[in-house]
């Protein structure tokens, strides 16, 4: 299987060069669009949590800081369970009038997602500067975590593209149940004890990956599964 998906590497990766190119060439801002999102949604919560309109319990890190490392892990997880999808639905029209395999446009998709994701390590970087957040051994051990979150969303999204060629319902509705999904996550809020958010917590299969990803990039632990 893999010498199968790396053998048309130089067909994904000219794929992905003339996506990636193309992806910020009419904008003025070019890659920095890709931080606005994580900035955006992060303000907003600290500025909800300073005016009270949501609460949460003291987290390891200072909030700001948790909220921009614990968005860039999810967003990695949520871009690759669309990769696949959204690979699936460009290449559908090319494969039925070429034979070209359908990995050649998942590993260009996927190629997008980790070049969008290492840039946004940048942004981590910045912020774990500015909050003065420590780090320790435990931080050779985080691209592991990375790469399995990553991975988790990649089947996830690979199980579905075959339901979301029969019935476009599939790919309609994902947006909606990620960011659902995103709420139903520790990424926004910790999970303490007090709420029943957490048995939700528990059972979440993102949960353990991204909770544990997060405590070895910042040296720290919470009380998930105390």
């Amino acid at each position: 299987m893999l010498s199968k998906l790396f053998s048309n590497y130089e067909l994904s990766l000219t794929l992905y060069k003339r996506d990636l190119q193309s992806q910020f060439r009419e904008a003025l801002l070019g890659f920095v669009w890709l931080f606005i999102p994580t900035l955006a949604i992060a303000a907003s919560f600290v500025l909800a949590n300073n005016a009270s309109f949501i609460s949460t319990d003291d987290t390891p890190i200072p909030y700001p800081a948790y909220l921009i490392i614990s968005l860039v892990l999810w967003q990695l997880f949520s871009e690759s369970v669309m990769a696949p999808l959204a690979a699936i639905e460009k290449a559908k029209k090319i494969i039925t009038r070429v034979q070209v395999p359908a990995s050649v446009f998942i590993l260009s998709k996927l190629m997008e997602v980790y070049t969008h994701f290492l840039l946004k390590l940048l942004l981590i970087t910045v912020t774990m500067i500015i909050f003065k957040i420590h780090v320790g051994p435990s931080l050779l051990l985080f691209p592991f975590g990375c790469l399995l979150l990553s991975l988790m969303g990649v089947l996830i999204g690979i199980l579905l593209a075959p339901f979301s060629l029969l019935f476009r319902d599939v790919s309609q509705s994902m947006p909606f149940v990620i960011n659902l999904w995103m709420f139903l996550t520790p990424v926004v809020y910790p999970v303490s004890e007090q709420t029943a958010m957490k048995y939700l917590a528990l059972i979440n299969p993102v949960t353990p990956v991204l909770v544990t990803t997060r405590e070895i990039l910042t040296n720290s632990s919470t009380s998930t599964y105390d």
